[in-house]
C-alpha cells in the first residue's frame, strides 16, 4: 500500500553527542590549565620571586647568603631547588629576567646542582659561565664530573671565566690527565689572572702536573710578577711532593 503524503516520516535520532563532546572538550581543558598551573606555572613563578629577591640582595653578602638559603627551602629543599632553578636559567632572559639571582641560590644548593651547573657553563649565553665555574670550584672534590667543561671553558672568550675555570680546577683536583695539559696551555694565556690561577691549580694536582713542569719553568720568565710568583709556588709544591 502506498504511504501518503501527509503520513510522518520515521523520527530523526537527537544529536545529543555534541554537547557531551563540548563538555568533555571544556574538562579536558579546565584539568590541563590546572596541571600547567600547578606544575608549570606557579613552580615557575615561585622561582622568579626567589631569584628577584637573592639578586635585589648579591650586593650584602651575609644577608644575600641568608636570603639564598632561605629560598631554597621555599623551593623544596636542594635536590628540588636545584631541578626548578637549572629548568628556569632554560628560560630566555625576556622570561627569566633574575638569572643572576638564581645562580646565587644554585651555587647554595651544593651536590644536588652539578648537573645544572655544568649545563650552565656550556649554555651558548657566556654571561653565567664566570658563576657557573666559580660555583663548581667553591665544590671542590664534590663535583668532580665538571672537570671536562671547565677544561673547555679555558678557551672561552669571557676572561673572567676562563679564570674562573682555571681556579675551579685545582679545587676540584680530579682528572689529571684532562686537566693538567689544559692548565698547562693557559699559562700562556694574555689574562693574567688566568694564567695565575693556571699555575697555582697544577701545584695543587703535585706530582700529577709533573708533565707540566717545563711549561711553568718557562712561566718563570713572565714579565707579569704575579704568573711568576704562581709559577714558583707550583714547582715547589710539585717537587717538594717529589721527595
Amino acid at each position: 500500500m502506498p504511504e501518503r503524503p501527509d503520513q510522518p516520516g520515521p523520527a530523526k535520532p537527537l544529536r545529543t553527542w555534541r554537547p557531551m563532546a563540548l563538555w568533555t572538550a571544556a574538562i579536558l581543558a579546565a584539568l590541563g590549565l590546572a596541571w600547567f598551573t600547578g606544575a608549570v606555572a606557579l613552580p615557575l613563578y615561585q622561582v622568579h620571586a626567589a631569584a628577584r629577591r637573592c639578586a635585589q640582595h648579591e650586593g650584602g653578602k651575609g644577608e644575600g647568603i641568608e636570603i639564598s638559603f632561605s629560598a631554597i627551602e621555599e623551593l623544596g629543599g636542594e635536590t628540588q631547588a636545584a631541578a626548578r632553578l637549572r629548568v628556569y636559567l632554560r628560560l630566555p632572559r625576556w622570561v627569566a629576567k633574575h638569572k643572576d639571582g638564581a645562580m646565587v641560590m644554585l651555587g647554595s644548593c651544593g651536590r644536588p646542582a652539578v648537573p645544572a651547573l655544568i649545563e650552565v657553563l656550556r649554555d651558548p649565553d657566556r654571561s653565567l659561565h664566570s658563576s657557573a665555574a666559580n660555583s663548581l670550584g667553591l665544590m671542590g672534590i664534590e663535583a668532580p664530573e665538571a672537570v671536562p667543561a671547565l677544561v673547555e671553558a679555558l678557551t672561552e672568550p669571557h676572561d673572567n671565566a676562563r679564570a674562573g675555570a682555571a681556579w675551579a680546577l685545582g679545587e676540584i683536583r680530579t682528572e689529571p690527565d684532562k686537566a693538567v695539559p689544559a692548565l698547562a696551555r693557559a699559562l700562556g694565556d694574555k689574562y693574567w689572572p688566568v694564567c695565575s690561577n693556571a699555575a697555582s691549580a697544577l701545584g695543587k694536582y703535585g706530582q700529577a702536573a709533573r708533565g707540566a713542569i717545563p711549561a711553568l719553568t718557562t712561566a718563570l720568565g713572565d714579565e707579569r710578577h704575579e704568573v711568576r710568583a704562581s709559577a714558583a709556588e707550583a714547582l715547589k709544591q710539585i717537587r717538594s711532593e717529589k721527595k
